[in-house]
């Protein structure tokens, strides 16, 4: 669920985000923006990494159970 929130407020976050380069001083305050937009994805990446990684453990973890569950009740049938 927090993995979930994270992604989403990421996307909308990185809505806001241009791949535009700025050389015109005009333009400077369009520049400070997109810094304070990568700067948010940037301080948000290492939550998303390791809610990531958490959940990709965690499923891990109940296919291990599962199988090992099926594979039990496969050699109980047999016997």
């Amino acid at each position: 669920m927090v993995l979930v929130v994270l992604l989403i407020v990421r996307a909308v976050i990185g809505l806001k985000e241009d791949d535009q380069l700025f050389l015109d001083p005009a333009e400077a305050a369009f520049e400070a923006e997109q810094k304070e937009v990568m700067s948010k994805l940037h301080h948000l990446d290492p939550y998303v990494k390791a809610f990531a990684y958490g959940a990709g453990g965690l499923l891990a973890v109940i296919a291990g159970v599962v199988g090992y569950q099926i594979v039990q009740t496969l050699l109980m049938t047999k016997a």
